[in-house]
């Protein structure tokens, strides 16, 4: 092969402006960082997960942005600003009147109403979408600043995580729980309601582990009370490293509450996560993207196209026919049926998930709300109140769209065998596929008594149910909306919302806003916006829940599109070739809307927010003079051997001091030791008895001076696995370019013995 004559690709030409994200472009560029700044095993997260190579990535640049901050600038925030921001960012911006006396409290300078940048200059966003694993990285990033303290690079302070939701909270401290599982009692984080900030550091109180203290950051206030607290009692004087997620909520600029966070970590550190942000400043102190745009075209994340066809016949503001409304939900349970009917076809060579329906609507309990809509003409359509002519108008209008379908991000095509297998469902298998039922029946109404929030619905004419609708309280809409069907109860108090993935029977999940967060299924395949993304104040909320749909398992605990994992010589050429035609619909995700063009622009808006990266294969084409001659490419599989066992020189450096700390602490007992640092035994028996072999005196390498820190990083060096060509066979040129995609994003060491 060899390059193309061939420049950088164009930005669309759309008028929305490109956010400079001025941090990252440095920090992706940084490389005098001294190694001792990698004090942690960043790929490892318990016995049983790993990081993705973009949440390492996302603790490289953490780091690189410490290492800039407070190892070049020593903590001083004027010259952070003058070494990355000036003329980047103004020297001072205006605050409302009623916050000055509040960040002067705090000890801030104000000058007329205005305050300078380099103040709050102390921080760094985290850009990275809904369901890429924030959480994991947030508590290897705690992980990674204890390290860093007891090294001395960077200050003692506490750490404080803060978020929007109880559940949440919880949702973090399930993954500390997994972080904990196997540790050492001091190497384990200890969490503790920000209320017993008081207990834990008086004299007489010493953890064991990592204190980390959290609390709801929209509980913060000025003023105490049963829940919300008086940041006062907790200032601190300022010192905390601060872990904010979900850092998108409220109102940037005005709220009192950004400004109680920024007095909270005046002479500490501010880390912002979240999926959307929105304001020029967490932009340009972005340390690392990784949005929807970036985690779809890097195949974590379902395939996203935005349907051309409108759900607004479902506006009250607007008189459409019944038959129109009836045409769009046709339209979205033809394709549904066609994605069941497609998993299925390959579910026993790849266990793919079972497509779902999410319907979200913006009201739920007003008189002809959104869901109601919905709900009265999903039931129409289930006892048969369907023409033929209507369903089959329905069926090859979508067909037609989705054969010049353009999806977001990337250049993807629906195969032909998907496409002739939707022109051949019938109204019977909609019945079948969605509904649950043979044949068209009355919808019947099962309620479970102690569940307030879920309700699901099967018909008379079949044994299964096929929807469930989860809103804040379904009392009123058994009163008001559900008179007339018939209730029946089913004694359990499972809620089957909470076990969506392994509940296949339901094919239809109905919402109100109030449920787009916190929660995670690789379920959604469509995804129907009712009366949601009509103004600027619903863009957050679309991109959100856009988010709930985009998750990918082909194989369990396997998070990628399988076309990646055949680039990645994950999965063999031949299955690839059996179900690569069923693949691309079931790992997309279909979006419709109350006004399409408007979801249309929430997307743009990220697609068009950087420039777009080239793929290395698109600089290539194929050398005419191997035209029509056989050309062999390897297939790689991972191999049991690692860095221990190679015969090259793969010596690690260490100071003298640090090498003969680590040789002193190597005495401890083999199980002791495996059990510390879930440790290979056959390396650590090899470290052990080639120890003098394996690492080599540096003189000139910093001093680490923590056994356990030098210790854990040359377990996980000698522990690195190598990828070995295991066949070879004929060069596909349609298929295999895709090696050439894959190759910004992966790194294969190929070794030979």
């Amino acid at each position: 092969m060899r390059l193309k004559e061939k420049g950088r690709r164009a930005l669309d030409n759309s008028g929305i402006s490109i956010p400079n994200l001025r941090l990252k472009t440095i920090l992706d560029t940084l490389e005098d960082v001294e190694e001792v700044w990698y004090a942690i095993n960043l790929s490892t997260f318990s016995s049983k997960k790993k990081l993705f190579d973009y949440q390492e990535s996302a603790l490289r640049n953490a780091i690189k942005g410490l290492y800039y901050f407070y190892g070049k600038c020593e903590g001083n925030k004027r010259e952070f600003f003058e070494d990355v921001y000036r003329n980047i960012l103004p020297e001072s911006f205006s605050i409302n009147e009623r916050l000055v006396g509040l960040y002067q409290e705090g000890g801030f300078e104000v000058d007329e109403n205005r305050l300078p940048y380099y103040q709050i200059i102390n921080r760094m966003s985290f850009w990275m979408a809904t369901g890429s694993g924030k959480t994991l990285v947030i508590v290897k990033l705690i992980e990674l600043l204890s390290n860093l303290m007891k090294l001395g690079l960077i200050p003692q302070k506490d750490i404080l995580f803060l978020t929007y939701r109880d559940d949440l909270i919880g949702q973090f401290k399930r993954h500390v729980e997994e972080f904990n599982e196997g540790r050492m009692p001091n190497e384990k984080l200890e969490l503790y309601e920000l209320k017993e900030y008081g207990r834990v550091k008086t004299s007489l109180y010493n953890p064991a582990g990592i204190p980390v203290f959290y609390y709801r950051a929209d509980l913060f206030d000025t003023e105490q009370s049963e829940r919300r607290i008086d940041f006062r009692n907790y200032f601190n004087s300022g010192n905390w490293y601060l872990i904010l997620d979900e850092a998108h909520k409220g109102d940037r600029e005005e709220s009192k509450r950004q400004a109680i966070f920024n007095i909270l970590c005046k002479n500490g550190f501010r880390f912002d996560f979240s999926a959307t942000f929105t304001e020029e400043i967490d932009f340009i102190t972005c340390a690392y993207e990784f949005n929807l745009a970036e985690f779809v075209r890097r195949g974590y994340g379902k395939h996203i196209y935005v349907t051309g066809e409108a759900l607004r016949s479902f506006s009250r503001k607007e008189d459409f026919s019944p038959e129109e409304k009836q045409k769009i939900l046709l339209k979205i349970f033809v394709l549904l049926t066609g994605l069941i009917k497609a998993r299925e076809k390959v579910k026993d060579k790849v266990p793919y998930h079972k497509p779902l329906l999410l319907v979200l609507v913006n009201s739920v309990n007003t008189e002809d709300s959104d869901m109601e809509l919905f709900f009265r003409e999903l039931a129409r359509i289930s006892e048969g109140e369907v023409q033929d002519s209507h369903f089959q108008r329905a069926k090859d209008e979508l067909i037609q769209e989705l054969e010049n379908a353009n999806f977001q991000f990337e250049s993807v095509r629906l195969s032909r065998e998907f496409l002739d297998l939707l022109r051949e469902i019938t109204f019977e298998d909609v019945l079948e596929g969605v509904f649950n039922s043979k044949s068209t029946g009355t919808v019947e109404v099962v309620k479970i008594p102690q569940n307030k929030q879920e309700l699901f619905f099967k018909l008379k004419s079949g044994d299964r149910p096929f929807a469930l609708m989860k809103i804040g309280d379904i009392t009123q809409w058994l009163k008001e909306k559900l008179e007339g069907y018939e209730i029946v109860e089913r004694f359990e108090d499972e809620s089957v919302f909470a076990r969506l993935n392994e509940a296949e029977d339901i094919n239809i999940l109905m919402g109100s806003r109030a449920f787009y967060e916190g929660w995670d299924s690789n379920r959604p395949n469509v995804i129907a916006f009712i009366n949601i993304g009509k103004g600027e104040e619903a863009k957050k909320f679309v991109l959100q829940s856009i988010g709930r749909g985009v998750r990918i398992e082909p194989f369990k605990n396997v998070r990628r599109r399988l076309e990646i994992l055949y680039g990645n010589s994950q999965v063999g050429g031949e299955t690839y070739r059996q179900v690569r035609d069923w693949a691309t619909p079931v790992e997309s995700l279909f979006v419709f809307g109350t006004k399409a063009n408007n979801l249309e622009t929430i997307l743009q808006t990220l697609r068009t927010q950087r420039e777009e990266e080239e793929n290395l294969g698109d600089l290539f084409e194929i050398n005419p003079k191997v035209q029509g001659k056989l050309l062999l490419v390897p297939e790689y599989e991972e191999s049991e051997l690692m860095l221990i066992d190679s015969n090259r020189d793969h010596r690690y450096p260490l100071n003298p001091e640090d090498k003969e700390l680590v040789r002193e602490f190597l005495e401890i007992d083999d199980r002791v030791l495996v059990c510390m640092f879930d440790a290979n035994p056959r390396v650590l028996a090899k470290l052990k008895r080639d120890f003098d072999a394996l690492v080599r005196v540096e003189p000139n390498a910093r001093k680490i001076g923590i056994p356990e820190v030098v210790l854990r990083r040359l377990l996980g060096y000698f522990s690195t696995k190598f990828y070995q060509a295991s066949s070879f066979r004929e060069l596909n040129r349609e298929e295999d370019i895709i090696h050439f995609k894959g190759n910004k994003d992966k790194e294969i060491s190929a070794e030979f013995y």
